[in-house]
């Protein structure tokens, strides 16, 4: 049976232009768009299936991040299941993407093991992608071959994507995490709030950290709770005002776990620290 992807979508100022070409097995579908695109050309995307997408050209979008909210000009991107994603374009012109969209159980048995499954990533530079994904464009607009040899190297280009996200990105997860820590470092996060922002459950979340970074997500909290922390006593806040400011129940909660770090008390640190 062919698999038939359920994309909703809503455009404003983007039109099609050229010939649409699809391919599809029971595994995977792909869909190969030419649009012409107006000044502050927008769209908004949702599918039940995760998929990735990959600009063609020159081609380009920006993205607003689901999670985070940031701006993300990306020249491919990976998409999750049930993620809604809103973009708009760099600047008017024709724009030509490959979309790639996966049956569920297919990418559960290729990628269902991989930390970053349930998380968007967003790629600024397609260029180590588009040998394989001009082969399946080359596909799409006159099939040669079985669809799954298509759907092979969409495997592949998946992979490959993922590689290059985690080597541009620095594990794109983290910079998540990062970025929505150091805002609301004031906010009491639980290890399983830590898992939702990113998509993954405790077990996923932990084994993140410990092929990343070593060490567990708990202790990265911690790090950066001591790391606002130490700025703060530098500046002369009360130490109840660090504790508050930094995410603990309380002064002494703060002053136990400052203890543990640093070996000393944060009155005892700040002054050595400040003197020194």
């Amino acid at each position: 049976m062919t698999f038939h992807p359920k994309m909703v979508s809503s455009t404003e100022g983007i039109f099609p232009i050229g010939p649409y070409h699809t391919l599809a097995d029971s595994m995977a579908a792909f869909d190969l768009w030419h649009v012409s695109c107006q000044h502050g050309a927008r769209g908004s995307y949702s599918s039940p299936h995760p998929r990735l997408v990959i600009f063609l050209g020159k081609g380009s979008m920006t993205f607003e991040h689901p999670r985070t909210g940031d701006q993300i000009v990306s020249e491919a991107c990976f998409v999750p299941a049930g993620e809604h994603l809103v973009g708009k374009l760099c600047r008017p012109g024709e724009l030509r993407h490959l979309d790639l969209h996966f049956q569920d159980k297919y990418f559960q048995q290729n990628f269902g093991d991989e930390a970053w499954k349930d998380t968007s990533l967003f790629l600024a530079n397609k260029s180590a992608l588009s040998p394989i994904a001009n082969q399946i464009v080359a596909e799409c607009i006159n099939q040669k071959r079985p669809v799954g040899y298509t759907t092979a190297l969409a495997t592949a280009l998946l992979h490959e994507f993922t590689y290059q996200a985690m080597q541009q990105n620095q594990a794109p997860w983290l910079h998540v995490l990062e970025t929505k820590v150091a805002d609301n470092i004031e906010r009491k996060f639980t290890i399983d709030d830590l898992g939702a922002i990113v998509g993954m459950s405790k077990r996923q979340l932990s084994r993140a950290f410990a092929n990343e970074l070593g060490i567990s997500p708990y202790r990265w909290l911690i790090v950066k709770r001591m790391d606002t922390a130490t700025k703060l006593l530098i500046e002369g806040d009360s130490l109840s005002a660090v504790a508050a400011a930094t995410g603990f129940a309380d002064q002494a909660h703060f002053t136990r776990t400052f203890r543990k770090a640093f070996g000393v008390a944060p009155g005892q640190w700040r002054v050595t620290n400040i003197n020194s």
